[in-house]
């Protein structure tokens, strides 16, 4: 877990209990430090009024998980915030042969190892706490 991922994580949890402030600090410390771990680099003075001047009265819960998915795009976490938030807001392609998956489907491992495993094949069935 890196020191980004604990930010966001502090972000989020100090929004949920009903700390605005600190949540924005936990917020913008996110924000820079996954600018300054990508590019090397502060970020420069325009992006960090732009995207990480976040006081109590302008943070919000979107503005947490949507920059959280960005900051932590390849990771699967993103998947499971998204999963477990709806945020950020994703549209389905059109041309698609399915939705977007909102599960995964049970790994070989458990299916040929685990005779109590429940397996699930379908990646459009909800998991148990969304049902």
């Amino acid at each position: 877990m890196t020191f980004v991922e604990q930010k966001f994580i502090e972000a989020e949890a100090q929004m949920r209990s009903g700390n605005a402030l600190g949540a924005a600090t936990a917020y913008n410390d996110a924000v820079l430090e996954s600018v300054l771990l990508v590019t090397g680099a502060p970020a420069p003075v325009a992006f960090e009024l732009a995207m990480a001047s976040e006081t109590a009265a302008t943070i919000n819960m979107e503005k947490i998980m949507t920059q959280k998915w960005i900051a932590l795009f390849i990771q699967v976490e993103t998947y499971s915030d998204w999963r477990r938030t709806g945020i950020p807001s994703l549209t389905d392609n059109p041309n698609a042969a399915t939705s977007i998956p909102v599960r995964l489907p049970t790994v070989r491992d458990e299916r040929l190892y685990n005779a109590n495993a429940v397996v699930v094949s379908d990646v459009e069935l909800p998991v148990y706490f969304d049902q």
